[in-house]
């Protein structure tokens, strides 16, 4: 019978209840979204990762694009033990990367990574050519990823760049799925480095012969005196996992407009919920007068906010559903990342809708044990 009568008030009041279903609602969303950004991160940190895999930098370096290595560095690399061979070849993957900015029409910075590559990339990264032709040696032309394309004028096959002080044509496309290299520009190594004039690469990235050499190796690699450059070697899943740290300014950042949201949503909540505590005192009064208990009023009162916690749930899940798969991207760094919705993310947005209800819905109880019946029946509506 209550959830009946409860049912029956909610309909009645339905304009004056949507403020509340919709404040609720943002936040589960918004929670939501936070963490599948979250998982979005995570996961394509993971499958850009792999275990045996190093990364050879200069130590301190916080990015590829801060990291120099030289030829000589090089050279003495290729003589420890531990990495992996095709016949004589060692599987080292030499790379140059460098940020480049570029200004939309309407004045908007934008940073890529702009990667300069041999072909053994291609193959160590898993990084597919989709369409159009790869990059000769020594030869002008960018490949772009996916996530970059049609981002800003020259950003397809067919357009031209500005690298350096040239423009260079784009002669194709990229295909890395769930990995940082979707949001990069590829191209032949030496062609970019003979573009900036540099003769260090950034970095060099190792396959080793399996991942039990990884402390073995990183210490061979502290180990080189005869280096002009200190170095450092990093698994792959550690390197990314130092990346994903430096997200964590966006992500508190995230965080905090979340808990902001649900802050609102509660006062919310609560507000419209002693709004209409106040206009239905008589109602309520008359329950008790005709024997309803104040428990049972408060039971209907409870039942009321958890109505309004489910709807708003479930309207916050059908808000995320078109984020889902979606990309962000931090502009700072160039990098972009995937949002999945995951129904564990699904279940702790109904939870956080169900705490904020249960927070706004204390305050009509509270009110409700508090009423005496008599004053309240003679009240004003």
């Amino acid at each position: 019978m209550l959830w009946t009568y409860t049912i029956r008030g909610l309909l009645a009041r339905r304009r004056t209840i949507a403020p509340t279903i919709f404040a609720m609602a943002s936040t589960v969303a918004a929670v939501c979204l936070m963490f599948a950004l979250y998982q979005g991160v995570k996961r394509s940190l993971e499958r850009t990762a792999h275990l045996d895999y190093a990364i050879v930098k200069s130590q301190g370096a916080n990015a590829e694009s801060t990291s120099q290595l030289s030829i000589q560095s090089v050279d003495l690399l290729k003589a420890l033990g531990g990495i992996k061979r095709d016949g004589n070849a060692e599987q080292i993957s030499l790379e140059f990367v460098i940020p480049l900015s570029y200004r939309s029409p309407t004045g908007e910075v934008k940073i890529v990574n702009v990667r300069g590559v041999d072909p053994i990339a291609f193959d160590y990264h898993g990084v597919k050519l989709k369409s159009g032709a790869m990059p000769q040696h020594s030869t002008p032309g960018v490949l772009i990823g996916p996530n970059q394309v049609g981002k800003l004028p020259g950003f397809q096959e067919g357009g031209e760049l500005l690298v350096g002080k040239s423009k260079w044509p784009v002669i194709g496309t990229i295909s890395a799925p769930n990995t940082v290299f979707e949001a990069e520009f590829w191209c032949d190594r030496t062609a970019l480095m003979n573009e900036f004039r540099r003769t260090r690469v950034s970095v060099a990235y190792v396959r080793l012969s399996s991942p039990d050499q990884q402390a073995a190796f990183a210490k061979d690699v502290s180990n080189l005196q005869q280096s002009d450059t200190v170095l450092e070697a990093l698994s792959e899943t550690e390197f990314y996992a130092q990346n994903y740290s430096d997200m964590d300014v966006y992500l508190t950042a995230i965080l905090a407009v979340g808990l902001l949201l649900a802050l609102g949503a509660i006062f919310a909540s609560a507000n419209t919920m002693y709004a209409l505590f106040l206009g239905r005192i008589r109602e309520l009064a008359t329950l008790n007068a005709i024997g309803f208990t104040k428990a049972r009023v408060s039971m209907l009162l409870l039942q009321e906010a958890f109505i309004l916690a489910a709807l708003s749930g479930l309207l916050g899940i059908f808000i995320t559903q078109f984020a889902d798969g979606r990309t962000l991207e931090f502009r700072r760094t160039g990098l972009v990342y995937q949002i999945f919705i995951t129904p564990e993310i699904l279940l702790t947005g109904l939870g956080v809708a169900g705490v904020v209800g249960l927070i706004g819905g204390l305050v009509s109880v509270i009110q409700a044990a508090r009423m005496e019946t008599l004053p309240a029946l003679r009240s004003a509506v």
